[in-house]
C-alpha cells in the first residue's frame, strides 16, 4: 500500500506547478519556442492518464484483498440483498400490499 501511496504522490507533485507555476516561453536545442504552461498542461495530462488510474486500479485491488476473498464479498452483497428484500416486505405488510398484486399500479 505504501508503495502505491508513494508512486500516486510522486506523480501528483506535477499538479502544483502545472496550478500555480509562473508562465513564459522556453527554447530546445534546435531554436523551438515552447509555452512552459502547454508542457506542464501535457504533463498532468499524461499522469493522470497513466499514474493516477494504474495507482487507482492497484489500490481497489488491494482494499478488494483486504475485504476478504471474493466469496466472502458475494456472501456480504447477499446478506444486505436478502436484508433490502426483508425491509419491503415489512414496508409492504405495514401498508398492507400483498405479494400477489404488487406492481398493479391504478
Amino acid at each position: 500500500m505504501a508503495a502505491v501511496l508513494l508512486y500516486v504522490s510522486a506523480g501528483l507533485t506535477h499538479v502544483t506547478p502545472w496550478l500555480i507555476g509562473a508562465g513564459g516561453d522556453t527554447v530546445d536545442g534546435a531554436g523551438r519556442v515552447w509555452r512552459i504552461d502547454d508542457i506542464r498542461e501535457s504533463t498532468v495530462a499524461v499522469m493522470l492518464f497513466t499514474m493516477l488510474f494504474s495507482s487507482t486500479l492497484a489500490l481497489l485491488r488491494i482494499g478488494r484483498e483486504h475485504a476478504g476473498s471474493a466469496n466472502e464479498s458475494s456472501a456480504l452483497c447477499g446478506f444486505h440483498l436478502r436484508a433490502v428484500a426483508a425491509f419491503a416486505d415489512e414496508l409492504r405488510n405495514q401498508r398492507g400490499i400483498s405479494r400477489e398484486n404488487y406492481g398493479d399500479g391504478p
